[in-house]
């Protein structure tokens, strides 16, 4: 399975912020949206581009990284309750590996752990196009687990039909 296939089953929608937000106003943001993780860019910089079936993408240029819950923890671990007041672009993570539609789940797999990183933002053609968690990527994997194994029961129950 490809990212490009994760993505039409999940869907496309990415939340992102501007690097000037509040990091009390993201942690309000991911429990409206029931995010882990908001991608942050410079919204002035970051034109929508308004696809053909009439969807906005954010440029990939304007991205300047990612704050998720691991980073507003650090935080609050490092700076107590003062962090809240804080702009996310101080806390948020700016080496953030991407992936690549073509990508296959295990490749994501691999950067993920690689990059000891819980989520990556998906890039086409310099547009970024989707958001993918950790959890996406395991109930991906599952699920092809799931179909595998029926498989492989229909195939044993066929070889019984057959030898009696």
């Amino acid at each position: 399975m490809r990212i490009a296939d994760l993505l039409r089953q999940k869907g496309e929608l990415v939340r992102s912020v501007d690097r000037h937000v509040t990091v009390r106003e993201a942690i309000r943001l991911m429990a409206v949206h029931n995010v882990g993780a908001l991608l942050v860019f410079e919204q002035e910089a970051a034109l929508l581009e308004v696809a053909n079936n009439g969807a906005a993408w954010l440029s990939s240029a304007a991205l300047l990284g990612i704050v998720s819950e691991r980073e507003i923890l650090f935080g609050l671990a490092k700076h107590d309750m003062l962090v809240l007041d804080s702009t996310v672009a101080e806390i948020m993570v700016v080496d953030v590996p991407v992936a690549l539609p073509a990508d296959s789940i295990q490749h994501a797999m691999a950067v993920m752990t690689h990059a000891r990183v819980r989520h990556l933002p998906v890039v086409d053609d310099g547009k970024v196009t989707g958001l993918i968690s950790i959890g996406d990527v395991v109930k991906s994997r599952l699920d092809e687990k799931i179909e595998e194994n029926a498989v492989l029961q229909d195939m044993a129950r066929l070889s019984r039909v057959l030898a009696a």
